[in-house]
């Protein structure tokens, strides 16, 4: 919480987020173009607001050399 009040504390942050090039309108390129967005009354109503997209992964923490070592050392990450 305290990295996100950080970013949105900074002055530019807007210009480091806002994709304001669109080269093809008809291709589905960004999260906005989507149905969900575009059918989102809260993001029909304020379309400057800040968007966050959460993802899960899990990952190894060591280059494993064997299928000996692989899934011992997996940790989720978000």
């Amino acid at each position: 919480m305290e990295i996100l009040e950080q970013f949105l504390r900074h002055p530019d942050y807007k210009t480091l987020t806002v994709k304001r090039f669109d080269a093809n309108p008809d291709v589905l390129d960004g999260f906005l173009k989507g149905s969900y967005a575009s059918e989102n009354q809260i993001l029909r109503e304020h379309p400057d607001a800040l968007r966050l997209v959460e993802y899960y992964d899990d990952l190894e923490i060591c280059a494993g050399l064997s299928s000996y070592a692989s899934g011992k050392s997996k940790l989720g990450a978000f």
